[in-house]
């Protein structure tokens, strides 16, 4: 198999794995320049019935265009092509150069718990696209999400919807789509839902945080896996997230993607603010206690006042009663009216301390009901500055601040988004911190704005070709995005894309020039073999719409020519008869004149009479 050309393009080059569905290569696609990687599976149809190929035809095409849709998403394989041959189905995707999961979760490797929050909530984005798509991928598990080199990310591959296709109407079929150990029970009998991704996904997180596999889980009655002996190290509320993730009956589960995003950044949330109630380190070294996130202002006023009190208390009174002993002849009541001004001193302090601190709370106020109301407004710009200038200086805390900022950048993000600028938009999400409070909505605007981003470029390209348009979009996207490299990448697919079809296209009218009609219409249908792009179609379809014309012409003139030569030859034969006619006229006239040949001959007298007498 390997070395074998595909589609006249796909040529084999290594096996990357073999199942009970088929066979994955890895590939290079020898016409475009450089010829690049990427990846072929072939789907072994469970039958090669007449009948159940042309369902499985049907449904292979229909799971084909899902899948053309789903690898518009970043972390998911662009589908190149897909087509069938000697009754065999192939799919050719984009190449992922990485490594997949499973090698980081090795047996006995236990995970730290912020990077199963991480792994968690970049998986659910996938799943929430995908299921946004009405897609079920039917077989999350290590193997299937890749990290990729470039960026890091993960990537999900080898979607279930297409094997399907292979084991689709077969009715004695038992073959269920997914992988034991990561497969709930309602898929395992063939009717999954899409919370079954999220059981599949919850088993991976498990398997992160005890560093076993997943056949080597326990169950209880109910189907509930045991594994709170191996994590009491974890949080609580992460537990009761893949808890959930992971019931045994999915109407128990989370019913969507969504959900566990919302209940993941709870989590966050509970832990920074907990970080922030514990304590806050100053720079001079002194560490002040609070109580609740929510009067941080009040309690850190009452535990200062106090602590004033109580230096002034000390230092005084000591002071005045070491020179009571040194002057022991003064009378008893200096020592009272001593201690009598430094309580109404200390009192006197306290009250300016309240004054200031009361005033400092207004300020807090009057700025917080100034950010809400440019918030409000939609004048985020406004919002950010007064955040940004006025928030520390007057007092705001950083949870305060740190809101606001991430309110105001997503809302200035969604503006530029409102008003088409897609690359504007992502440029100001991107400022927004990863420990923010708005940080994953965030991300999925980002990816949202990112695909829109992919979306036009490609609308033009299907309406226009490789235009200057294209380039003025790219330049606009920030650096360093993946939407960029996305964009980049495409941008020079379609430029070897263009330069083939450049070539296809001229060789096309050499041969129009020639009057060389049918080898133009087979250049034509090359061009149309190798682009799915509007542009390059229609220029084929009016290549081959005018050379038929010009071949229907030429028929046309043809027929008239040797109709005319029909019609002149048969005038032909009527002016001079054959040979054959020329003998039957003969023998007619024989026949006709042999009775006359016995009778006497009549003489006629054609001389005049007076000379006939003579």
């Amino acid at each position: 198999m390997l070395d074998k050309i595909l589609a006249s393009r796909y040529q084999l080059i290594a096996t990357l794995g073999r199942g009970s569905f088929g066979c994955t290569y890895l590939a290079k696609d020898i016409h475009l320049p450089g010829q690049p990687e990427c990846v072929v599976k072939k789907l072994n149809p469970i039958t090669k019935h007449n009948q159940f190929l042309d369902i499985a035809r049907r449904l292979f095409k229909t799971e084909a265009k899902s899948l053309q849709k789903l690898g518009k998403y970043s972390q998911i394989p662009q589908l190149l092509a897909y087509f069938e041959q000697d009754e065999e189905f192939y799919l050719v995707q984009e190449f992922i150069r990485g490594h997949n999961l499973s090698k980081e979760l090795t047996i006995g490797t236990v995970w730290q718990e912020q990077d199963v929050i991480k792994l968690l909530k970049e998986c659910t984005l996938i799943l929430d696209f995908i299921h946004s798509q009405n897609v079920i991928h039917r077989d999350i598990k290590p193997d299937n999400l890749i990290r990729r080199q470039q960026d890091n990310r993960l990537v999900l591959v080898d979607f279930g919807a297409v094997k399907e296709v292979i084991v689709q109407e077969n009715i004695d079929s038992t073959i269920a789509i997914g992988t034991k150990g990561y497969m709930p029970s309602e898929q395992a009998i063939g009717k999954p839902h899409f919370n079954s991704d999220i059981y599949a996904l919850g088993i991976i997180a498990i398997q992160a945080l005890t560093g076993l596999e997943p056949h080597k889980f326990k169950e209880n009655d109910r189907g509930e896996i045991i594994w709170g002996n191996r994590g009491e190290r974890i949080n609580p509320q992460l537990k009761e997230i893949i808890n959930k993730m992971t019931q045994y009956y999915f109407k128990d589960r989370y019913l969507s993607a969504k959900d566990v995003l919302r209940d993941l950044e709870s989590l966050r949330l509970t832990e920074r603010k907990k970080s922030i109630n514990l304590s806050e380190t100053r720079s001079n070294g002194e560490e002040t206690i609070f109580i609740d996130i929510d009067r941080i202002a009040a309690e850190k006023t009452t535990i200062e006042n106090k602590k004033v009190v109580r230096e002034l208390d000390a230092t005084q009174i000591d002071a005045d009663f070491q020179k009571k002993y040194r002057q022991k002849n003064r009378p008893k009541f200096l020592a009272s009216a001593i201690v009598g001004v430094i309580l109404t001193f200390s009192s006197l302090i306290l009250a300016k301390i309240s004054f200031y601190q009361h005033e400092k709370q207004q300020r807090i106020a009057s700025l917080l009901i100034l950010i809400q109301l440019n918030y409000q407004q939609k004048e985020y710009d406004s919002c950010l500055e007064n955040v940004k200038s006025k928030g520390k200086k007057i007092g705001l805390s950083l949870e305060q601040r740190e809101e606001f900022i991430g309110k105001c950048t997503l809302g200035a993000a969604e503006t530029k988004a409102e008003r088409k600028d897609f690359s504007g938009a992502i440029a100001k999400a991107e400022q927004i911190s990863e420990d923010n409070l708005f940080a994953v909505e965030a991300e999925q605007k980002i990816a949202d704005w990112s695909q829109k981003l992919i979306d036009r470029i490609k609308e033009i390209y299907d309406r226009e070709g490789n235009s200057s348009e294209i380039e003025r979009i790219i330049n606009t996207i920030p650096e360093g995005t993946a939407v960029k490299t996305t964009a980049l990448k495409l941008k020079n697919e379609w430029q070897q894309e263009t330069d083939i079809l450049e070539q296809k296209l001229l060789a096309a009218n050499r041969e129009i020039k020639l009057q060389k009609w049918q080898a133009a219409i087979n250049k034509a249908r090359e061009i149309e073999n190798n682009t799915t792009s509007e542009y390059w179609q229609l220029q084929a379809r009016e290549i081959i719409s005018h050379s038929r014309q010009r071949q229907a012409q030429l028929k046309a003139f043809k027929t008239r020519q040797n109709s005319s030569l029909k019609q002149q030859d048969n005038r032909s034969r009527v002016r001079r008869p054959t040979p054959s006619n020329q003998s039957e006229q003969y023998n007619r006239s024989s026949i006709i004149k042999t009775p006359t040949q016995n009778t006497p001959k009549k003489v006629i007298n054609v001389c005049p009479g007076h000379l006939c007498n003579q």
